[in-house]
Formats: C-alpha cells, sequence, structure tokens
C-alpha cells in the first residue's frame, strides 16, 4: 500500500496546472507553451501567433483585458462576440474550430467565481 501511495503522490506531483488565456484557449496544451511562448496573460496579448494574423496584440486579449479589465472573456456579458469567432486556426476545419470555439467558451463561463 506505501508504495501505491507514493506512487501515486509522483504522479500528482507531474500534473502540469492548467494556464488559460483570456479567450479560453489552454495555453499549457500549446506545443509552443513555454518553448517559444509563456502564454498570452504572461506575455500580455503579444503571442506568438500575431505575426499571422499583423496585429501586433491579439484583438480578444487587447478587448477583454486592455479595453474591459476583465480577467477572461467569462467576465463579458457579450461572451462569444463577432470578435470571438474571427480569429480561426486556420489548420482546423470549419466544424473543428466550432467545438474548439464551443469548449472555449465552456471554460470562460467555468472560470467566473
Amino acid at each position: 500500500m506505501v508504495e501505491e501511495k507514493n506512487k501515486n503522490q509522483c504522479i500528482h506531483m507531474n500534473v502540469m496546472e492548467r494556464i488559460y488565456a483570456a479567450c479560453g484557449a489552454c495555453c499549457s496544451d500549446c506545443v509552443i507553451f513555454q518553448k517559444e511562448c509563456a502564454g498570452c496573460t504572461a506575455l500580455k496579448g503579444i503571442v506568438p501567433w500575431m505575426e499571422y494574423v499583423h496585429e501586433p496584440v491579439c484583438p480578444i486579449y487587447d478587448c477583454c483585458v486592455n479595453n474591459n479589465g476583465f480577467k477572461h472573456c467569462g467576465e463579458c456579458k457579450d461572451l462569444a462576440c463577432k470578435k470571438f469567432y474571427q480569429y480561426r486556426d486556420p489548420e482546423l476545419s470549419d466544424k473543428e474550430n466550432d467545438v474548439l470555439n464551443e469548449r472555449r467558451i465552456n471554460i470562460c463561463r467555468s472560470l467566473v467565481k
């Protein structure tokens, strides 16, 4: 029994805390997190993929945090606004992007305390 308990404690210690962006994206699940990117919040919305959308700062982060003073979109009464849906992953299908957006919306709602 002691070995199993120690084994479970080790497993628990290796689980990384989930880090979310203002839009509900899970930064800690991203392949470039901690390699090329410290995460949206740490970088104040100036994430590496901004070069692909030709914006200096993520428009969702800018609206949510800089303009409205929220920690995440879940605090906004207009959650899932036009801006929220505007930026889509070009490597995903429309259906995959829709699923991802619904997941992000649910995450944002769950972050409201």
